[in-house]
């Protein structure tokens, strides 16, 4: 018998995150949030709790708090935690008997930097150790996780999918050219992932501008995303150095709602952390018909995603010269970029269609109800 519950997600509402979130309204959940931030409660939420305010150095201390408080008043029969590193919430969240933990990536790696002092590596172990279901994107994040003990016994291979109704080839984007001054028909480069240091967004200017200089024709937007301010500076810097001028466009933080319409407008999306888990955005914009170039990373975080040259390419982090090539090759072949483009979206398909990963997380949320 379907066992009916309420839901307490902990995690960002806003974007991709709460289409995640509200997978539990599709078995008849009630479905009630926690978020951090100011976002407004996404549709289908029974209710949405915010952290007060707090001064600078509490903040962890008072988002603790307010958790607590949000657990005692609502009493959920199952808590989901979207990020596996929470900081003193840790505290409060370990204490449920029905968790469920969703790991991202940077929360479980350290490489990426959110859980290198002592005090943090206890506090994820802490939420690893009493999490009833640990769900991954990927083997890489698999491994991550492994990292900090055996946990296969509760760990799920749960992918996120993609809504290919609203991320689909085919959508308008005369307006995205003319606001950005493109040409009909002039080759288009996204680097779509965030405006920070980790990824890599200086490598895909230094192999633009080399790419350039043996007759690339194309146009590189770059997403300014949690942009680091010094790190935002930088880059305007570095587009100065290399006489790449108008080439580039600074696009500012997309709204989550008007990704699709940016990936059709894109040929080749470039996304090139040091670290990585799978990532969303390379899937949605395979979706769209965009053609991938990622980095190649120790982790085999994208075995999956790139299994042959239509679903994308894999390049050097260390070297400009290789993104370059691969850049001035895609320019040259428009026959693999068309090729690629049906076959990503039937990968995409496969591999993340969001209703097939919808059922995995409610039988998971069911399994953890019934034990």
């Amino acid at each position: 018998m379907r066992l009916v519950a309420k839901i307490l997600i902990v995690g960002q509402a806003a974007g991709h995150f709460s289409e995640r979130g509200l997978v539990g309204t599709r078995a008849g959940h009630e479905v009630h949030w926690f978020d951090d931030g100011p976002a407004p409660a996404p549709a289908g939420v029974a209710s949405l709790s915010h952290p007060p305010r707090a001064p600078r150095g509490l903040v962890g201390t008072v988002r603790a708090a307010a958790l607590r408080r949000t657990l005692r008043r609502l009493r959920p029969d199952l808590v989901h935690v979207h990020f596996a590193y929470q900081g003193l919430a840790a505290l409060a969240l370990a204490d449920h008997p029905r968790l469920v933990l969703t790991t991202m990536g940077g929360d479980v790696m350290i490489e990426q930097g959110q859980v290198r002092s002592r005090r943090r590596q206890l506090l994820l172990r802490l939420l690893l150790c009493r999490a009833r279901a640990i769900t991954c994107q990927a083997p890489g994040v698999e491994q991550a996780v492994l990292r900090w003990g055996d946990y296969r016994h509760k760990i799920h291979r749960v992918r996120w999918g993609v809504d290919r109704g609203r991320f689909r080839p085919g959508l308008e984007t005369a307006d995205l050219r003319a606001r950005h001054g493109l040409a009909p028909d002039e080759l288009v480069l996204f680097c779509c992932r965030l405006c920070q240091p980790l990824y890599n967004k200086d490598l895909a200017l230094r192999a633009f501008a080399r790419a350039r200089e043996r007759g690339l024709r194309a146009r590189l937007l770059v997403s300014e995303l949690y942009a680091e301010p010094g790190y935002r500076a930088r880059l305007d810097r570095l587009v100065g150095e290399l006489g790449l001028g108008e080439a580039v466009r600074f696009v500012g933080a997309i709204p989550h709602a008007d990704m699709p319409r940016y990936f059709n407008l894109a040929d080749v999306v470039l996304s090139l952390p040091s670290s990585d888990g799978l990532p969303q955005s390379v899937l949605e914009a395979m979706a769209c018909g965009s053609y991938p170039i990622l980095g190649r990373l120790a982790l085999p975080v994208y075995a999956e995603l790139v299994e042959g040259p239509e679903h994308g390419r894999l390049v050097a982090l260390d070297d400009p010269g290789e993104l370059s090539e691969a850049l001035l090759e895609l320019a040259e072949d428009p026959a693999l970029r068309a090729r690629a483009a049906s076959a990503g979206r039937e990968h995409v398909s496969r591999l993340a269609d969001w209703e097939d990963q919808a059922a995995r997380m409610n039988a998971i949320y069911q399994r953890v109800l019934e034990g």
